[in-house]
């Protein structure tokens, strides 16, 4: 499945030349344990994430959803990004330009506050540094991940779309990785709600959602 295109990104930015040294011996050492793990990983412009560390809490469903049209790789990429963002988290933040993530197990998920901006790391299968579009808040307008959340025992003051004076508690996080900021993202996202742990995953800009597990 290849998800069309959508909305254009936010105004592109300085980007930065090298990476800081401790992420990136960091994410060295963290890439050198999952590529033994999971045999290696190719580094590609899209979605070209390692697995989540072992011990990570991770409970995502190993197949698409029947009839959610999503194919088992695609699939696959949906996993390895909520494991690459599992994993890191805010490590710079200016208030201007490219923001910048670090490795941290078992940390990850940045909250609500740090998002609507472009963020490097360090690649280390590519040797470069790469670049991903982290949302902030998501206001679950219609609905959509509210109802589901409900539907799997979740209480109003857990999960809730924003109405009224309401403020959603759900966090939005691109799939696909880039080589550089300021281009045309593509239609995927992530979605979690921290108060439950479920991340949800729409690979068509937010017409339909799919559970991918608990993380």
């Amino acid at each position: 499945m290849s998800p069309s295109l959508a909305e254009t990104s936010a105004p592109d930015a300085e980007r930065r030349k090298k990476p800081r040294l401790r992420g990136r011996r960091r994410a060295l050492a963290i890439a050198g344990i999952l590529l033994a793990l999971v045999g290696g990983a190719v580094a590609e412009p899209s979605a070209a994430f390692a697995q989540a560390p072992p011990g990570q809490t991770n409970h995502g469903f190993q197949h698409p959803p029947a009839g959610s049209g999503i194919s088992q790789a695609e699939w696959n990429e949906i996993l390895r990004a909520a494991g690459f963002w599992s994993n890191v988290n805010i490590d710079a933040y200016p208030n201007w330009g490219v923001g910048h993530l670090e490795v941290e197990p078992g940390r990850g998920w940045p909250g609500q506050n740090g998002g609507r901006r472009w963020f490097d790391f360090w690649d280390s299968n590519a040797h470069a540094n790469r670049y991903i579009y982290y949302g902030g808040r998501f206001n679950d307008y219609q609905g959509l991940v509210s109802n589901i959340e409900h539907a799997n025992g979740a209480s109003s003051s857990q999960a809730h779309s924003t109405q009224g004076n309401n403020v959603a508690p759900y966090v939005e996080y691109d799939i696909d990785e880039y080589t550089s900021t300021g281009v045309r993202r593509n239609a995927r996202r992530l979605v979690r709600n921290p108060n439950t742990g479920n991340v949800y995953a729409t690979t068509d800009h937010y017409n339909s959602f799919n559970l991918i597990g608990r993380f």
